[in-house]
């Protein structure tokens, strides 16, 4: 494992040598071969104008903003007319009748999914039996 290990960090640090080889290929950048001579720049110096105090700044206040309220539209309403819905009292009733009638008739590990079917189907009884009146 040490040996795949030692491989591994040989290989990478080789590619990471051969991709900064072209960088330090830079003309201005030779430290391999360097010739001794030295460049030179040579810049003139900046002559500006000097004050002996800071010129004085003088700032004009702002000019007041004023923005103009947003206009009003009123539109119809955006809901339709309130819809009255029965509650479902048949179909609570037979769910609950169902689910007493299925817990009832089962024995064993098999209760729990007799008491869910005969819920279900005490609601749809339930709920054709109300709609019908």
């Amino acid at each position: 494992m040490k040996t795949r290990t030692f491989v591994i960090a040989s290989l990478s640090a080789a590619a990471l040598l051969a991709a900064v080889q072209p960088a330090q290929a830079h003309e201005e950048y030779r430290h391999w071969r360097h010739s001794g001579h030295a460049r030179v720049v040579v810049v003139p110096p900046a002559y500006g104008v000097r004050y002996r105090y800071a010129p004085r700044v003088v700032y004009q206040p702002a000019p007041p903003v004023v923005y103009q309220p947003a206009p009003v539209v009123y539109g119809r309403p955006a809901y339709a007319a309130p819809v009255y819905v029965e509650p479902a009292w048949g179909a609570i009733g037979g769910a609950v009748l169902g689910a007493a009638v299925g817990n009832q008739m089962s024995h064993g590990h098999n209760r729990a999914a007799a008491t869910a079917a005969g819920a279900v189907i005490g609601a749809i009884v339930g709920d054709s039996i109300a709609s019908q009146r």
